[in-house]
């Protein structure tokens, strides 16, 4: 079997029902666990996005509830990071002392 009998191009009906069917379960899926309802928006498109653009999914439910679940975790992993660096950058602005430095440099 050649790789043009494997894809199949959706129709924009078809792209339109599926994006009506899904969006509201994965939106709802990501409201429930993130704050942010423009992170909530951005990470249900990331979602969906790859379920148009892949071929051959044999099971769209597991496909589409297993990169909810990948999209949440990088979600979750990166906003760590960021809490982390936002922290580790307060320490040590605290721990800069600002006066000396100002006295040192003739401020």
């Amino acid at each position: 079997m050649n790789t043009s009998q494997k894809t199949r191009v959706l129709s924009k009906e078809e792209i339109q029902q599926a994006w009506d069917y899904w969006y509201p379960l994965v939106y709802g899926y990501f409201f429930r666990r993130v704050e942010s309802q423009f992170d909530v928006e951005d990470l249900t498109a990331e979602t969906l996005a790859p379920l148009f653009i892949k071929k051959d999914i044999k099971n769209p439910k597991a496909f589409v509830w297993q990169t909810a679940r990948n999209q949440l975790c990088k979600f979750i992993k990166n906003k760590n990071k960021i809490v982390n660096l936002q922290a580790s950058l307060k320490t040590e602005t605290e721990e800069f002392n600002y006066n000396s430095f100002e006295k040192k440099r003739g401020f």
